[in-house]
């Protein structure tokens, strides 16, 4: 009857007021994941999150990436396949062009891209961006133009850099290494020389 409408509205005001509680709650804990990168969380205090929470953290991260939402089986295999992965393992789980990775005690969420292709190289003269086969764009900023045209073409192992102020060279898989950049960057990463 008429008598129940009140205690209707009241329901429903208390379970937006703890739909808001949650949230902000959710908000609180990806805040303390967080890294520099907003792509990038922290796989140790991920892991330590109640369950539920854990989940609805990773479909927040994703959804704030602007990435396709996580399928139903997403959190399950994150929590399985990454979280409990070694630091120095590379493990990935993807779903429609999206993938999470972990690395060093990061998760990583991305959309997925294409390798170079292999054996791929072209000149560059500078003067105007150079398309690449990925959709990425190679560009000048500042700088003058180059003296002679320079070569850019993908990496096919055993390359070798003399960084500055160097007289030797090193590999250049390890001062990738050195700085940082995750193992799965390299496939993208043309090189000019």
């Amino acid at each position: 009857g008429p008598q129940a409408k009140d205690p209707f509205a009241g329901s429903a005001a208390l379970c937006r007021h703890a739909g808001e509680l949650r949230d902000g709650g959710d908000a609180e804990a990806l805040a303390q994941l967080r890294t520099a990168d907003p792509a990038a969380l922290r796989a140790d205090v991920l892991a330590a999150l109640p369950a539920t929470r854990r989940a609805r953290v990773l479909r927040r991260w994703v959804q704030e990436n602007a990435l396709l939402p996580l399928p139903a089986q997403g959190v399950a295999r994150i929590e399985s396949d990454l979280l409990n992965a070694s630091a120095d393992a590379c493990a990935e789980f993807a779903w429609q062009g999206t993938v999470v990775r972990r690395w060093r005690d990061l998760l990583h969420v991305e959309r997925q891209r294409d390798a170079l292709p292999r054996g791929w190289h072209v000149g560059w003269d500078g003067k105007a961006p150079l398309a690449l086969p990925d959709g990425g764009v190679l560009a000048l900023d500042g700088g003058s133009l180059f003296d002679v045209a320079l070569r850019v073409g993908t990496r096919e192992g055993g390359e070798r850099i003399t960084l500055p102020g160097r007289t030797h060279s090193h590999a250049l898989k390890d001062v990738l290494q050195a700085q940082g950049i995750p193992p799965w960057e390299p496939r993208q990463l043309p090189l000019v020389w």
